[in-house]
């Protein structure tokens, strides 16, 4: 506005530098926000600032842009490293993306002699809000104590199933199965309408979150 010399670095201008110079990483970066600030400094003429300003901004909305560059029309394009190492789509490169955290749990598989399993219904927030799934503890050793709190003095084998991973949008949850096979009926479940037996047959028709249907239906076949 006063045709002072100061460098300018918008989105336009970022990815022009970033594309012409071949700036890698992400401009968010300190490293490489500051990389682009000298280049943008050192492009920046003493005269008509103002008119190399908007041509560099116009340059990268019109020309140099985000997608489809028009790159035969660029009149840098003879210097531009990018162009030149076919990384003109790659540039200026996306914000990487953190790594999800992993949570763990324990599913128990009780199967009865009947081959019924018992499902629990989740609570009505969460993760599977209401969906009937598998009990689930923090360990082998937790899950020894449910058992036997849930099914009481009854008769059981357990085998250990492959550890799985689902993936959430915002975490990744290491899932370790453990099949318990019910040697004698179960006395008791408890007076808990969120606690229930199912049949193979009936599982068809259940609200289940998708990892746990295709437990299920893995093992359903599994003789006892």
């Amino acid at each position: 506005a006063y045709e002072d010399r100061h460098a300018i670095l918008d989105g336009n201008v970022r990815r022009v530098l970033s594309r012409s110079h071949g700036v890698r990483g992400w401009p968010g970066d300190r490293a490489v926000q500051d990389e682009l600030w000298t280049l943008a400094e050192s492009h920046t003429p003493v005269a008509r600032v103002a008119d190399y300003t908007q041509a560099i901004m116009d340059l990268g909305a019109t020309v140099c842009t985000r997608s489809k560059p028009r790159c035969g029309d660029c009149p840098v394009s003879g210097d531009c490293v990018a162009l030149r190492e076919n990384s003109v789509t790659q540039l200026p490169e996306s914000r990487p993306r953190k790594p999800l955290p992993t949570r763990t749990t324990t599913m128990l598989i009780c199967r009865d002699a009947r081959q019924r399993f018992l499902l629990e219904r989740r609570p009505p927030t969460g993760v599977w809000a209401r969906l009937w799934s598998l009990p689930e503890s923090d360990s082998a050793d937790a899950a020894a104590e449910m058992m036997q709190h849930r099914l009481g003095s009854t008769r059981t084998t357990t085998t250990p199933l492959p550890d799985f991973v689902h993936t959430f949008s915002h975490f990744r949850l290491q899932i370790s199965p453990l099949l318990v096979d019910c040697t004698t009926t179960p006395t008791a479940i408890g007076d808990n309408p969120d606690l229930a037996w199912f049949s193979p047959a009936e599982l068809a028709h259940l609200g289940l979150p998708a990892p746990v249907r295709k437990l299920l239906t893995s093992i359903e076949e599994t003789p006892t």
